[in-house]
């Protein structure tokens, strides 16, 4: 699978990403007319006619129909993309960060839909503290001192509070633990493993710092190609 297996997704996707916005955004609008959609757990899969070819997109899921009218801008297109919900290789896929019911509420910035939560913190926060397991850290010691742990591999013990799976090619995991370093209280996870909301587990991958998988998609901290142990 070639979406980000040399590197890593979202997750559906994050922990500390930042939505980048163009300065000209009407000059950037791209419609897509929906002539089919593919639904799978965490996506939808819109074909459309783009350019005079028949194009795939993909987003998070939303309830899309044939013949509805969406707008875009940007976008990051993966070649020989295989889906294994669907069991079906797309020549190609243009995943997007959300989709636009108008164009005036893309320039407005409103009404977006599908779009993934890239954002500093998730919208659940634990109240309890989860200690973590020894040679590991905690979410606050990792964001305290973020410089020290970049490209090093460390294992955090904590709770899924968010999960979308199948996003760029990886399972997105936000990870608490109830400890934080001022807001900054979950850490954005990227595996080929499974989970669930819910599970408590520990995580195991290398920590990159700045990310910017483009579309959008940066972070400032994340975990990559993680092993989960998850506790029973």
């Amino acid at each position: 699978m070639k979406i980000l297996n040399t590197i890593i997704i979202l997750a559906i996707f994050v922990s500390c990403s930042q939505e980048k916005k163009s300065t000209n955004t009407e000059s950037n609008v791209k419609k897509i007319v929906v002539e089919e959609v593919l639904q799978t757990s965490s996506y939808s899969y819109l074909l459309s006619n783009h350019n005079g070819q028949n194009q795939w997109f993909a987003t998070l899921k939303l309830d899309a129909v044939v013949g509805d009218t969406y707008y875009y801008e940007g976008g990051l297109e993966m070649k020989d993309f295989n889906s294994k919900e669907l069991n079906k290789t797309f020549a190609s896929v243009i995943f997007l960060e959300g989709v636009y019911t108008s164009e005036a509420s893309m320039v407005s910035g409103n009404g977006r839909s599908g779009s993934p939560q890239i954002t500093n913190s998730a919208s659940s926060v634990i109240d309890s503290i989860i200690e973590p397991e020894e040679g590991g850290i905690s979410i606050a010691e990792l964001m305290a001192d973020k410089s020290s742990y970049g490209d090093k591999m460390i294992k955090i013990r904590g709770k899924v509070v968010k999960y979308n799976a199948g996003i760029m090619g990886k399972n997105w995991l936000h990870i608490q633990d109830g400890t934080s370093n001022g807001e900054e209280n979950d850490i954005t996870v990227t595996t080929d493993m499974s989970a669930k909301v819910g599970d408590v587990l520990t995580v195991e991958g290398v920590i990159a710092l700045d990310k910017d998988f483009g579309a959008g998609y940066f972070y400032k901290i994340i975990m990559e190609d993680a092993q989960l142990l998850i506790e029973m």
